[in-house]
């Protein structure tokens, strides 16, 4: 393999592409009176009163017929910070990266924030060229793990003020009940204190992002009542306002003060390795699914699996693909050598029987308990068809194999059109953290809401086991689009595929969310595929793009060393720290021995404040300088210096580390 400066697979080009794919621009810091929040890339952020986030973010947003976010382009952008408040001032153009773009829309923002405590944000916009929308606009995010239960009061259209509970589990109703036709919605902070939106140039209502591991509630405009998609005709003006403000004024809070709730230090971050408000764990059954082209047992596949003790195997069948019967008998020997599990997702479209009688046939002399069989629609079916279920339900009568049904896309399509259950062993379905946003610290935010997950597809089946199956960084299609999607440009990466898949930052995501699924009930979670894109490596080949998609040919991913530590536990559970968002820890079980992982999810160095009662410990680091490294190796984690520390450990931007006892 050639590696020298030039070449694509070279060390220094694939390190420079991961820094440049997981750069994290680190905001501007803004206040506004007894108000602070953070400006990034043409979003307000994080605004806080008193240490408490009321508000998770503001943002401009287009979206085209297929629910598509084209990406604005920032120009004239101008931040002005003073004694006395803020203002910031910019252009975004929204186009479709291609020749011919569907979209093409362009609008300026205005955002100032006021000593008195009051903020605004202007959309002020215009459509260059007729295109098909769903919506164009303003949306807000209020934090779930903040708001989750707590009362609002909303002023709506119509004149009316209702008042109610932001609802503590995953919302079915699209929009949240009473929260429609918005004008105005009040959130209380604190005891009879209030945050206070208002918005103008449309009508504003909620959804529960949850559905999608978004940790946020979402107000947005248009409501979904109305016809979409829709025809934005050239020259259309579009101009929207939110505005913020405090309930009651500034000025009576400081006469009537309360308790803020305590901020911990934004340089450091705590946490105790004794498990101290910790939620108990249980043992990983995590697993990893098999791609599409995986048809035959290859001897590098078998020992890295082996390695990486994989609960499970996901294979997926589809009606009519050639070689199903060959796909399902590798897969079988491949867990039988494992092992392992066996969860089969067979894709019954078009109506189409044939795929499931030979599956009942191929499948009737396994091991009982060894094979799990989703029973999936095709693409147009948003969870399980009644008459499809009765037909498996019939086939697999006296039948060792496990039944389950479910969705192939998010918790939404589940909790919209819940599947049949009598006779089902498992409910399934999938997770992804980009359904609606992209960036870095969007997704960091994501595994919060696993759990709400959890506990809610619990409530709703209670007799059925929890399958959450395949868990990736990227949508693996579009589960909502209203037509044709457009091509993928040839010099472009697919749509299911991210470009950071190989990178640190992907493997402390995948760390926080093992972290998640483990605090819920129990589940069975497949995360990722073996190989390619969404892969735990790269195929022997290497990427199909290489300058876009920075791997080595046949290299592990940082994630599947991380993966491995934990499937290897008999017991495992999150560790709470004072800053989640930019470290996550884990303490794992085995025997009588306990370790531990730790992931800074920034791309910032952090300090580790690991607390006074931990014994002394030898910690392994797997930064940046050692990825090229970790491709080569599963067992790197045990070939890495370790060090000696005490009380005290510092993270490189997005590093790893295990802690265990010396």
């Amino acid at each position: 393999m050639n590696t020298d400066e030039t070449s694509p697979w070279s060390s220094e080009s694939i390190l420079a592409l991961q820094r440049r794919l997981t750069h994290e621009d680190p905001g501007v810091e803004l206040s506004a009176g007894p108000l602070t929040a953070l400006y990034q890339n043409g979003d307000l952020r994080t605004v806080c009163w008193a240490g408490r986030e009321v508000v998770r973010r503001i943002y401009g947003a287009v979206r085209d017929r297929n629910w598509g976010t084209p990406a604005g382009v920032l120009t004239d952008e101008r931040i002005e910070q003073g004694s006395e408040g803020f203002q910031v001032t910019y252009r975004s153009r929204h186009v479709h990266p291609t020749d011919d773009p569907e979209v093409d829309f362009e609008w300026t923002a205005i955002l100032t924030g006021s000593a008195s405590g009051e903020l605004l944000y202007v959309f002020d916009g215009v459509a260059h060229r007729s295109f098909l929308r769903n919506r164009i606009g303003l949306c807000a995010l209020v934090p779930t793990p903040e708001c989750a239960g707590v009362a609002f009061r909303a002023g709506t259209a119509h004149g009316d003020l209702s008042a109610g509970r932001f609802p503590e589990r995953v919302s079915a109703d699209q929009p949240v009940t009473g929260l429609r036709d918005l004008t105005s919605l009040e959130i209380e902070i604190v005891a009879e204190r209030w945050v206070r939106l208002e918005f103008s140039g449309d009508l504003f209502e909620v959804e529960d992002q949850r559905n999608w591991i978004d940790a946020s509630f979402k107000i947005y405009c248009t409501p979904l009542s109305l016809p979409f998609p829709v025809e934005i005709a050239a020259g259309t003006r579009v101009r929207q306002e939110i505005r913020i403000l405090l309930r009651p004024k500034p000025s009576v809070l400081a006469a009537t003060p309360v308790e803020p709730p305590s901020m911990p230090s934004k340089d450091v971050v705590t946490l105790s390795l004794d498990g101290a408000g910790a939620v108990p764990g249980h043992k990983p059954t995590f697993g990893v699914g098999l791609p599409d082209s995986f048809s035959t047992v290859d001897p590098v596949t078998e020992t890295r699996l082996r390695a990486l003790s994989a609960h499970h195997l996901r294979l997926d069948l589809h009606s009519g693909a050639p070689d199903n019967a060959g796909r399902l008998q590798a897969a079988s020997t491949l867990a039988q050598r494992l092992n392992a599990r066996l969860l089969i997702a067979a894709h019954l479209g078009g109506g189409s029987l044939s795929l499931l009688r030979e599956l009942s046939q191929m499948l009737r002399f396994v091991d009982p308990g060894a094979v799990r069989l989703l029973v999936l629609g095709g693409r147009s079916d948003k969870t399980t068809p009644h008459a499809l279920w009765q037909q498996a339900h019939t086939e697999f009568t006296d039948h060792p194999v496990e039944l389950g049904v479910g969705t192939n896309a998010d918790l939404y399509q589940l909790n919209q059109f819940p599947p049949p259950t009598d006779g089902a062993r498992f409910v399934a379905w999938s997770q992804n953290p980009q359904v609606h946003a992209f960036d870095i610290l969007s997704l960091t935010e994501t595994p919060a809401a696993v759990g709400d997950q959890l506990r809610t597809v619990r409530e709703l089946f209670p007799e059925q086991e929890l399958v959450v199956s395949p868990i990736t960084l990227r949508p693996r299609f579009n589960a909502v689009a209203t037509g044709e999607e457009l091509p993928t440009p040839d010099d472009e990466l697919p749509f299911s595929t991210d470009p950071r898949q190989p990178t640190l930052f992907a493997a402390g995501w995948a760390l926080a969310m093992a972290g998640a699924l483990l605090e819920g009930p129990p589940a069975w979670a497949t995360l990722f595929e073996t190989e390619g894109g969404r892969g735990l490596w790269e195929r022997p080949e290497g990427p199909a793009l290489q300058r876009l998609f920075p791997s080595l040919p046949g290299g592990l991913y940082p994630l599947f060393h991380i993966l491995a530590e934990i499937n290897r536990a008999d017991r495992a559970h999150t560790i709470p720290t004072s800053h989640p968002l930019q470290v996550s820890a884990l303490r794992l079980q085995t025997g009588r021995a306990a370790r531990y992982l730790l992931a800074n999810r920034t791309s910032q160095p952090r300090r580790v404040l690991l607390g006074p009662d931990i014994l002394r410990l030898q910690a392994v680091l797997l930064s940046e300088s050692d990825v090229l490294n970790a491709a080569m190796h599963t067992d790197i984690l045990d070939r890495l210096p370790s060090a000696p520390i005490s009380g005290e450990l510092l993270l490189p931007p997005f590093a790893l580390a295990r802690l265990a006892p010396i």
